[in-house]
């Protein structure tokens, strides 16, 4: 399949794979709720309005800085309830590329089986809304591929190297 259609096809699966979250308020994913309430905390403290009392945020650049970080950040812009199917339509297009990445870099013969990703975010973790999670995993089989082409090809790429690896480190769970 050539590059272009490659990321038509992603393109259009991520689409049609975040209908669902889009049609409903909020979607029924059991921790989703927390991560909404605890972005909204850290997007109220981040912006100098009186934050709940009931909450104590210890907000560090560890596990679920990328999903609560994004979420905070959309905020600036939408409301919770639209950065919150944003970031869920996020997932649905990054698994795809993440996985095409993999691979393309592996077995490139084997590349159009970056349609597969759809399915490892439909797992019980989704549903147990643990998002952070999975971006984690896109974003680690992209870094390990990225690791293996270095060492395999000699073709190192630094940059791309860094970026998986700390979007991975910030959104693991």
């Amino acid at each position: 399949m050539k590059q272009g259609h490659v990321f038509i096809l992603m393109a259009i699966l991520a689409l049609l794979s975040s209908i669902p979250a889009w049609i409903i308020p909020i979607a029924p994913l059991a921790d989703w709720p927390v991560h909404l309430a605890v972005s909204r905390e850290i997007y109220l403290i981040a912006s100098g309005q009186a934050a709940n009392s009931n909450y104590y945020l210890d907000f560090s650049f560890l596990g679920y800085s990328f999903l609560h970080g994004l979420l905070a950040i959309l905020q600036n812009f939408f409301t919770l309830e639209i950065s919150g199917k944003i970031t869920l339509t996020l997932l649905f297009a990054i698994a795809p590329l993440c996985w095409w990445i993999f691979f393309k870099l592996l077995d490139p013969e084997k590349e159009n089986l970056f349609v597969l990703s759809f399915l490892a975010n439909y797992t019980w973790i989704f549903y147990g809304g643990m998002i952070a999670t999975i971006f984690s995993w896109h974003f680690g089989i992209a870094w390990i591929a990225i690791a293996i082409d270095a060492i395999k090809n000699r073709k190192p790429r630094h940059a791309l190297f860094v970026l998986f690896g700390v979007l991975t480190y910030i959104s693991h769970a």
